[in-house]
C-alpha cells in the first residue's frame, strides 16, 4: 500500500468518526425535554419564555434572553420539578 492510500483510508476513517459524532450530537438534541414537549413560546417583558401548561402554577416553564437561553432553562427546569406538596 502507497503511502497515499494510507492517508487516503486514515482520513476516510477521521470523516466516518466526525460524521458518528455529528449523528450522537443530533439526537441528543432532539431528546431534549425542549423539543419532545414543544412549549409554547411566549414573551414575558424583555424575556423569551417557553411554557409547557396554560399556567406558570401548573406547568413547566423557561425564561431567558435569547430563545436558546429560554430553551436551555425550560429543559434545567423540567429535569428539576418538584411536584407542590
Amino acid at each position: 500500500m502507497s503511502d497515499y492510500e494510507a492517508i487516503r483510508l486514515e482520513r476516510a476513517a477521521d470523516y466516518r468518526m466526525q460524521a458518528a459524532e455529528l449523528e450522537y450530537q443530533r439526537a441528543a438534541g432532539l431528546a431534549r425535554p425542549f423539543y419532545l414537549l414543544n412549549p409554547k413560546i411566549g414573551i414575558d417583558g424583555n424575556m423569551y419564555c417557553f411554557l409547557h401548561s396554560s399556567t406558570l402554577m401548573e406547568g413547566v416553564a423557561g425564561f431567558g434572553e435569547t430563545a436558546e437561553l429560554a430553551a436551555i432553562d425550560f429543559d434545567k427546569n423540567w429535569k428539576n420539578q418538584r411536584l407542590a406538596s
